[in-house]
């Protein structure tokens, strides 16, 4: 293309170029070209290509993929500061949540490495963008477990790539059965035959090797299906906060607005403040943060 790449340690990565990466992701995710936990070759093509019409920057494979493993750090270390605090505000100023400092120290005791959103966070927008990304595959703090991946091992690194399997190259299952039944007629040979040995190996072996990768690819194509219908069942943070907004009574009472903006971070509660009549949103938010006021 002419235009020299941006090394990897130089590249920026300002807020709008990240909503962009994150958008062109959701897209693939969507069209299924992430089938586990990480894109597939059409994916990374796709994105690489997109990127640089949006943005101009000619960022290769390494460079989208390392900011796609920061992000997802960042997003993990982001909840892990979060979780189990209720009520938390958002400071225009400091572009972090508003909290006291004695809730900082407590937390950052727990979760050092997060002292660098102390100052600056992760917005909501970004959040919300992030949490489709990564939900569907991290669950509390590792890889999301799959049928196809056995006892999960904590040495397992982020960075394994997905192994895309072709599935026209499976041969026709009737000639397999074929074959097996052809040798089924043979007489056995004695067990000091090598010839035999191998023969009744090699099937075993090619036998299950068929079935592993027919598994594979089932679970991969039912992966990206959950990916997909995740995205679209479940409505955004954002646009519930748009709604809440909306929502005069509840807007104008600061203490049941900032409650109600870490309510609707749980998909639940935010699904069900988005299909209940507008009218009777305030007295669903009232409902919950006087439960939460009883049990706290």
């Amino acid at each position: 293309m002419g235009k020299p790449k941006d090394d990897g340690p130089s590249a920026t990565w300002e807020k709008d170029v990240k909503i962009i990466l994150c958008d062109l992701c959701l897209r693939e995710i969507e069209l299924g070209n992430r089938p586990s936990t990480h894109f597939n070759k059409e994916g990374w093509t796709n994105l690489i290509k997109n990127f640089f019409e949006k943005t101009g920057r000619e960022y290769d494979k390494v460079q989208l993929k390392n900011k796609w493993d920061q992000l997802k750090k960042d997003w993990k270390l982001w909840k892990e500061l979060k979780r189990g605090s209720t009520g938390l505000g958002w400071d225009p100023r400091k572009k972090s949540i508003d909290a006291p400092d004695e809730w900082w120290k407590e937390k950052l005791e727990v979760v050092p490495n997060a002292k660098k959103f102390r100052y600056c966070g992760i917005d909501l927008e970004l959040e919300d963008k992030l949490d489709l990304m990564f939900q569907g595959i991290v669950t509390t703090g590792d890889h999301a477990w799959t049928p196809n991946q056995g006892l999960h091992n904590e040495n397992d690194t982020e960075d394994s790539e997905h192994i895309d399997i072709d599935f026209e190259s499976f041969e026709d299952p009737s000639q397999n059965l074929e074959s097996i039944n052809d040798c089924s007629q043979l007489k056995r040979p004695s067990s000091t035959t090598s010839t035999g040995r191998r023969k009744r190996i090699f099937g075993s072996t090619f036998l299950r090797s068929q079935i592993t990768q027919l598994v594979n690819f089932c679970t991969n194509i039912s992966s990206g299906i959950s990916a997909s219908k995740s995205i679209t069942d479940t409505p955004s943070l954002s646009a519930a906060i748009k709604v809440l907004e909306e929502t005069t009574e509840a807007f104008e009472d600061m203490p049941l607005y900032l409650f109600s903006t870490n309510l609707l971070e749980d998909p639940t509660n935010r699904e069900i403040f988005m299909s209940i009549c507008p009218d009777r949103r305030v007295n669903y938010l009232r409902y919950c943060y006087g439960n939460h006021d009883t049990t706290s």
